[in-house]
């Protein structure tokens, strides 16, 4: 696995960067000769980037679907679910429903991931390129809401599995299996408090979760705030 490391001044600089890559995403999958697909992320650093799309929409192609790398497993309406704090960008695009993969929060945890996994893999099926997926890492150095090494564990052979997350919360991540899958991976992470995490993920990535996450990636871009990484 190779690491590639793309620093900015700061969160602006960032976010401004995420918006050209998801963009240019976007707009690839017009003509192209097998479906495309997005992967987001949730947190702020991203909500900022859907927030500036939906703000000036572009023309979603037909042949595009978007999903979440996670999810709580909270009211579909609440302000710590992934999806709804990313509709405003989802209604700009005009995409239909079925283009767009949602976890039913609504079911108990195992079937909610047993679900998300069988939409992903209907959509894998179609020959779908996944172009582009955005991740973050806490400063726990976890990635989507892969947290620990039984999380890891339970998600092997899966797209999608469940997790109790710290916060008591459950959720549903999508697993390894699928991010390997993924062309452009991308993770955007600012702010001090990652800077351990990210040394980790550079000097010894299996050290932390999300190191142990992309190890059977071919790549993966690592884009940093300038006090994320000094």
């Amino acid at each position: 696995m190779k690491i590639h490391v793309q620093s900015y001044p700061d969160k602006t600089a960032l976010g401004a960067a995420a918006i050209d890559a998801l963009s240019s995403a976007i707009t690839a999958t017009a003509g192209a000769r097998a479906p495309g697909a997005i992967m987001l992320s949730g947190g702020s650093t991203p909500r900022a980037v859907y927030e500036a799309i939906a703000a000036s929409p572009l023309l979603a192609p037909d042949a595009l679907s978007l999903f979440m790398s996670d999810e709580r497993l909270v009211p579909h309406d609440s302000g710590k679910n992934n999806f709804h704090n990313t509709t405003p960008m989802f209604e700009s695009l005009g995409l239909p429903a079925e283009q767009l993969l949602r976890v039913k929060t609504h079911l108990e945890a195992t079937e909610a991931a047993a679900d998300y996994h069988r939409q992903i893999e209907d959509l894998l099926r179609k020959r779908t390129v996944l172009s582009l997926g955005f991740l973050g890492m806490g400063a726990d150095g976890h990635t989507a809401s892969l947290f620990s090494d039984d999380d890891l564990a339970r998600g092997k052979g899966q797209l999608a599995t469940w997790v109790d997350r710290p916060d008591g919360m459950q959720g549903v991540s999508v697993t390894p299996d699928l991010l390997k899958q993924v062309q452009q991976l991308v993770f955007l992470v600012a702010g001090p408090d990652k800077k351990a995490m990210v040394q980790g993920m550079l000097n010894d990535p299996l050290s932390i979760p999300a190191g142990q996450a992309i190890q059977h990636c071919q790549s993966v871009e690592l884009w940093l705030t300038v006090d994320a990484y000094g």
